[in-house]
């Protein structure tokens, strides 16, 4: 239950499909039309009770005869020029059928056409046709009539189709597609390793508790905007965990870094740092995405999204002869200040894990409360990796349903090797339901 309630989209897809194609093929099957005629038969005597019961007894052990007689080559062909109908007589068996109910003296011809009246006048003259050969059969050499047959019930136009029966052909498709559903569901949720709860992430490995859950913040949604409030909330929550973190590990120079290209979006940066910079601490936003400058198909960074693209930055500082205080800017939110990502081409992703880095490290850490270094996500760049060892900690951001059980696994052990520590988890976009395929 648990695996169709977070897989409810494959189980309705899978019922529309199967009701696609129960209304497709029903749609492009010729209508077909049935009509029926009933004969009576009853066996000649004096009328008396005792004829009655043994003539009944005889009809009901000769009817299996009157079946063959009615779909009998004879009857057909003689139906045929009666009705003067274009077919063979072969043709014309494969549309007829008789049945006789048990412990019933009624025999009953049912005619299957395309067209309504064809199928009744069929009917009606092949059950006229099987009488007159049954009573043929049942006369004595004497002349006298041994069995009678008389059509009772002659066929009516049929007002509408028995076939295509769409009612029970779009039935069928939907039990069957709820079955097939409710496997592929279970199927597709026990192959799919993507994260999708706190409980996923405790199988992955991860060894920090989840600070917060984020929902996806939309295009231009920050912090304390009007409308925003399930974005607030969610920073306010993750401030005050990560508050709680650095009283425990004295962490106030902190990498962001996540699993997937979606982890690391300029909304989650800022907001962070505009929901720290609400208590009055002063904040810095250090843009150390140097792998992601250095390949032209990458999204856009931090210091593009704050406007600072081409600003002297942190690579100007690596390079020599620029002071920090030189490239630091301001931004619109108060308190929070932007080390942006510089234009020094000469200076490479490894520069990040030298002691000139370090050094920048230190002195940030004295004019600043919090110093956020923002660094891309692990499937763009390492940079992550290489920046942690120089901070108190890693704050990483998991995808919801984007990031895999292995892809985390992989970037714990990955922050273990580097000499890391990563002092809490979040998991991001979780305003999404959890149910998908």
């Amino acid at each position: 239950m648990a695996a169709i309630g977070r897989r409810w989209l494959v189980v309705v897809i899978t019922v529309v499909i199967a009701l696609a194609v129960a209304a497709g093929v029903s749609a492009a099957t010729t209508p077909t039309y049935e009509a029926k005629s009933d004969i009576f038969l009853s066996a000649s005597g004096d009328g008396t009770a005792s004829d009655a019961y043994q003539g009944s007894l005889f009809t009901k052990d000769r009817i299996s005869t009157y079946v063959d007689i009615a779909t009998g080559i004879d009857v057909a062909k003689a139906s045929i020029a009666e009705l003067g109908l274009a077919m063979t007589p072969e043709k014309l068996q494969s549309e007829i059928s008789a049945e006789a109910p048990s412990n019933s003296v009624m025999l009953s011809i049912t005619a299957s056409n395309s067209d309504a009246r064809t199928a009744r006048d069929i009917s009606t003259e092949v059950a006229k046709q099987t009488a007159s050969a049954i009573e043929n059969l049942e006369a004595s050499s004497k002349g006298a009539q041994v069995a009678r047959a008389e059509v009772v019930n002659n066929a009516t136009i049929p007002s509408s189709p028995s076939s295509p029966n769409w009612g029970l052909n779009l039935l069928i498709a939907l039990v069957v597609g709820v079955v097939i559903g409710i496997v592929a569901a279970v199927v597709r949720d026990k192959t799919d390793h993507r994260i999708r709860t706190v409980g996923d992430l405790a199988g992955a490995g991860a060894p920090a508790p989840v600070l917060a859950r984020i929902p996806r913040a939309k295009k231009g949604e920050v912090f304390g905007v009007a409308g925003a409030s399930a974005i607030t909330e969610a920073f306010r929550e993750l401030r005050t965990m990560l508050f709680a973190q650095a009283r425990t590990n004295t962490g106030s120079v902190v990498t962001l870094t996540g699993t997937s290209a979606g982890a690391d979006g300029i909304g989650y940066v800022r907001n962070l740092a505009a929901a720290i910079a609400e208590t009055g601490r002063s904040v810095l936003v250090l843009d150390a995405g140097l792998g992601s400058a250095e390949s032209s198909d990458t999204p856009a960074g931090v210091s593009e999204e704050m406007g600072a693209g081409d600003s002297r930055g942190l690579t100007d500082v690596l390079a020599g002869g620029v002071s920090v205080d030189d490239v630091l800017a301001e931004t619109s939110v108060d308190n929070v200040s932007l080390l942006p990502r510089g234009t020094g081409s000469r200076v490479t992703a490894g520069a990040l894990g030298s002691s000139a880095f370090v050094d920048v490290l230190k002195q940030l850490r004295g004019q600043f409360s919090y110093v956020l270094v923002a660094t891309p996500a692990l499937a763009r760049s390492t940079d992550g990796v290489v920046v942690a060892p120089a901070t108190d900690g890693v704050l990483f951001t998991v995808e919801q349903g984007g990031a895999t059980r292995e892809e985390v696994a992989e970037a714990v052990v990955t922050f273990d090797q580097s000499g890391s520590g990563i002092v809490g988890t979040v998991l991001a976009d979780a305003h999404r339901a959890t149910s998908g395929l």
